[in-house]
């Protein structure tokens, strides 16, 4: 039964994307809600939070599962899409009129409220070592891994292609890590958010045809951090989100200036681009080596898919050889 439910979400989820997000792009067109993709020789306007798209296709391929669950999953369940809902509002908002940064993470904070409600379970699993009961400090860890994923899933982000491509990759390995460990019903909200992600990049990739906003990059950082939580496996987001959390450090060291100090990389005669001074990963990338858009992209998935096979090695260490 779990298969077929399975193969029903991510069903819906990557058509309803595929099929919406034209008619979604078509709406913030006409309303004026576009941004210059300046990465091009020649810049174009896209439309600017396109990923409202496959989070509506998420809600609506979750909605498959809650005719099989008990209560309690019931109960776990809408406490997590409550929490994805509040995320997903403060996106739109920040898309719609720049939220301050320390207002966005009071609001993310607040967000994360619900799943107090549903978590009673303060165990942490870790490699080789099994589960651990941090105690209170789970209570920490929900409203920290909520605020922490969201915002840096959000950080490092800007070209086409790549918050969607992260994501795909970053959500495929939690879900094989979950396979792993037997904690596979919990697949059932990775999977659809997998799928619409795969529906989203078609329109995303370079040459993009829309941006996926902060409505998307938010929310790809809260479902993962809700299903870490709820599944025990943080300890495994963290080695996923290791390039975000590389990337945060770097910006962090110009106290997350570096674009209103430096501006946005330039592109040049070549295709090639021109990072601005200040560090981050992707600057780091184009220092090292020139490359154009898309290539860049491409490193950085790569990067990804490298820390995707560590974390999936540790778990097969940890639950099938240990």
């Amino acid at each position: 039964m779990l298969e077929l439910i399975l193969i029903g979400e991510i069903a819906v989820a990557f058509l309803l994307t595929l099929i919406i997000t034209p008619y979604i792009n078509k709406f913030l067109i006409s309303r004026g809600y576009t941004s210059r993709d300046v990465h091009k020789n020649e810049p174009t306007e896209v439309p600017t939070f396109g990923g409202i798209a496959p989070v509506i296709a998420i809600f609506a391929s979750l909605l498959i599962p809650i005719f099989f669950f008990d209560l309690l999953n019931i109960l776990q369940l809408i406490a997590i899409l409550f929490t994805i809902s509040l995320i997903t509002l403060i996106g739109i908002f920040d898309d719609l009129k720049t939220i301050p940064q320390l207002q966005k993470t009071i609001f993310c904070a607040a967000a994360s409220i619900p799943l107090y409600f549903v978590l009673h379970d303060t165990k942490l699993t870790l490699p080789f070592l099994g589960t651990l009961d941090i105690g209170w400090f789970f209570l920490i860890l929900i409203a920290f891994t909520v605020v922490v994923s969201s915002n840096l899933t959000n950080m490092l982000a800007g070209f086409n292609g790549l918050e969607a491509g992260l994501g795909i990759i970053t959500s495929a390995a939690l879900a094989i890590i979950l396979t792993i460990s037997g904690r596979i019903s919990f697949l059932t909200l990775l999977i659809p958010f997998t799928g619409a992600l795969i529906g989203f990049i078609f329109y995303n990739w370079y040459p993009s045809k829309t941006f996926p906003g902060d409505t998307l990059t938010l929310t790809i950082g809260t479902v993962l951090a809700c299903v870490a939580l709820v599944s025990q496996l943080t300890f495994y987001l963290v080695i996923l989100f290791i390039p975000y959390i590389i990337d945060f450090l770097m910006k962090a060291t110009v106290k997350f200036q570096g674009r209103k100090l430096y501006g946005d990389t330039k592109i040049r005669a070549d295709g090639t681009l021109k990072p601005p001074k200040y560090p981050a990963v992707a600057h780091a990338i184009l220092k090292f080596t020139p490359m154009t858009e898309k290539q860049l992209v491409k490193a950085l998935i790569i990067i990804e898919i490298v820390f995707a096979l560590i974390a999936i090695s540790l778990a097969l260490l940890s639950f099938v050889f240990s």
